[in-house]
């Protein structure tokens, strides 16, 4: 019996038609889904995140008296420098760009955390808040799965 084996027949004549699929190093993140923004980032340094008028940024930060401004440009965050990674949800104090109180409205914030070696403590270095669901849940999906 002279039989042909390629690279999609094993030694026992069967052939091989399945598809593989990605290997991943944790199962936290539904790769079955069709997340193609978290996949494209997935271990990248950098990580986009564009401004806009339903986006806000803050990293001077006082708890529940922290007050955010417009993020009015385009940034990349470094993710080598982020030692932890915490999201949140509630009313939060909105300022214009010279940072005086304009309002308070719901919305939910990622904040980035580093350690201060001198403190010997993490410590929330910039905060973001989205007051449009939708931005908020994007950015989270892709800093879940890098």
């Amino acid at each position: 019996m002279d039989m042909k084996i390629d690279s999609h027949t094993f030694h026992n004549g069967l052939t091989n038609n399945a598809h593989k699929r990605q290997r991943t190093e944790d199962n936290d993140c539904d790769w079955s889904s069709n997340n193609n923004m978290a996949l494209h980032f997935k271990g990248k340094k950098f990580i986009p995140l564009r401004g806009g008028p339903l986006v806000f940024q803050s990293e001077d930060i006082h708890g529940s008296e922290t007050l955010y401004i417009p993020m009015t440009e385009d940034i990349l965050i470094n993710m080598d420098t982020v030692e932890q990674i915490s999201f949140g949800n509630g009313t939060y104090f909105i300022g214009n760009n010279t940072g005086t109180y304009v309002k308070s409205e719901p919305g939910h914030v990622i904040n980035l955390w580093r350690y201060d070696i001198q403190q010997r403590q993490l410590f929330i270095a910039r905060s973001f808040l989205f007051t449009h669901l939708q931005n908020f849940l994007e950015l989270k999906s892709v800093l879940e799965c890098i």
